[in-house]
């Protein structure tokens, strides 16, 4: 098992990991947590994963927060060339609310592995923003607009491609 992305989301911790290699690789994620022990140093692993559908067809290559209309959002990048956006509360622990993360939105653009994400609130425009970078030499900004019809719902779209140095 390697790990692929590590990300601190809701006062949790969550990797990716893959558990098989070339067309057999899976991507699974974990959710850890403080124990509450008085070890102080404890951890308790969770795979948050298990039962998600439309997870990505290759390994996840990384990982990163971005800000959701609602709320934080899991934003995973892969080998499979997609950006995947994910609401979800949580990582379950005892007495606490749990609701399965699932995937809110996929976006494409990329024609290699995406290899890197940072997610951007802008203060001043209240504006969300995703930035990925991929193996084909490109960075695509996307933008999380308020989707027409639905209340503090955003639709993410690519507002900005730079690739070799130009836009």
């Amino acid at each position: 098992v390697g790990v692929g992305a590590v990300v601190d989301v809701a006062e949790s911790v969550l990797t990716a990991a893959s558990d098989g290699s070339g067309l057999e690789a899976r991507s699974v994620l974990f959710g850890w947590r403080p124990a509450g022990t008085s070890a102080g140093n404890a951890w308790e692993c969770t795979e948050v994963s298990r039962g998600i559908k439309h997870l990505h067809a290759d390994r996840i290559t990384c990982m990163s927060v971005a800000m959701g209309a609602r709320g934080p959002l899991l934003a995973t990048g892969s080998r499979d060339k997609t950006v995947k956006l994910w609401a979800g509360v949580g990582i379950g622990g005892e007495g606490e609310r749990k609701e399965p993360w699932h995937v809110i939105e996929t976006l494409k653009g990329h024609t290699d592995w995406v290899n890197c994400l940072a997610g951007v609130h802008v203060q001043e425009t209240q504006t969300p923003l995703l930035v990925s970078g991929s193996r084909d030499r490109s960075l695509r900004v996307w933008t999380g607009k308020a989707r027409k019809g639905s209340e503090g719902e955003l639709a993410w779209e690519c507002s900005g491609v730079f690739k070799g140095g130009e836009m």
